[in-house]
């Protein structure tokens, strides 16, 4: 009697990082990988599935050969690649996309992302959750921007810079002002 094989991680090569000597691989757990599916795209469920198929497919391969020669790797990107074919996740540069989640998730490429809207539209809750799933680490307000900015301007250079957000409405001209509203009511 035979004890199945159990596959703890799988390491996901990007030849760009291969070339790159003194590189560590990233071993990516299904959990792992899960969320790198999902950080390209896949739907939550269907980044589960796939990557269970992923782990699947390896536990098969290596369970087939008794005995691996030293430095032989199981599995490839072709393997992901297929499980993602399996769900519909097949487009021209799927293996560029794979690698760049790859690279993402293991801090070798940075992300910034910007949220804008107005006062009280939920871009911080937003950016907590988006920041959370990509596994962006730090996620900075705009009061911390704009505090920072401060010490580069005083507040008679730029008064709408020094004034809150609820009452940056004050500092702005009041002829402008005007000439808007007249205009708007005009429309109607």
């Amino acid at each position: 009697m035979t004890e199945a094989t159990k596959v703890l991680y799988i390491v996901v090569v990007d030849e760009e990082a291969k070339r790159e000597k003194g590189k560590e691989s990233f071993r990516y757990t299904r959990p792992v990988l899960q969320s790198s599916l999902q950080l390209m795209g896949c739907k939550p469920r269907h980044a589960f599935k796939i990557s269970q198929r992923v782990f699947e497919l390896i536990r098969n391969e290596s369970s087939s050969s008794v005995l691996l020669p030293e430095g032989t790797e199981i599995g490839s990107p072709n393997v992901v690649c297929d499980a993602l074919a399996e769900y519909k996740y097949v487009g021209p540069n799927q293996r560029a996309d794979l690698a760049l989640a790859c690279r993402i998730r293991e801090r070798k490429e940075s992300v910034t992302v910007l949220l804008c809207g107005t006062s009280g539209c939920g871009k911080s809750t937003l950016s907590s959750l988006l920041g959370s799933r990509l596994g962006i680490t730090t996620v900075i307000s705009t009061d911390s921007i704009r505090h920072m900015m401060r010490s580069f301007v005083d507040d008679k250079q730029n008064p709408l810079l020094w004034a809150s957000t609820y009452h940056a409405g004050e500092c702005l001209d009041p002829v402008s002002v005007a000439e808007a509203k007249a205009k708007k009511k005009a429309k109607n």
